[in-house]
């Protein structure tokens, strides 16, 4: 499991803690830096401007 092995040791709520954070956190990250549309240029360089953002 993606969690068991950080969080072992730990009380349930406190790892479930550590996790929403950590995994908000990495969301917080990609959003950030704009990878998914980072992601879309690089497998379809001839995509225009997204539609849904004009």
């Amino acid at each position: 499991m993606l969690g068991a092995r950080p969080t072992e040791g730990m009380e349930l709520g406190t790892a479930l803690a550590v996790l929403t954070f950590g995994l908000s956190l990495v969301l917080v990250v990609l959003v950030g830096f704009d990878v998914p549309r980072r992601l879309h240029r690089r497998t379809d360089p001839t995509a225009g401007t997204d539609h849904l953002t004009t």
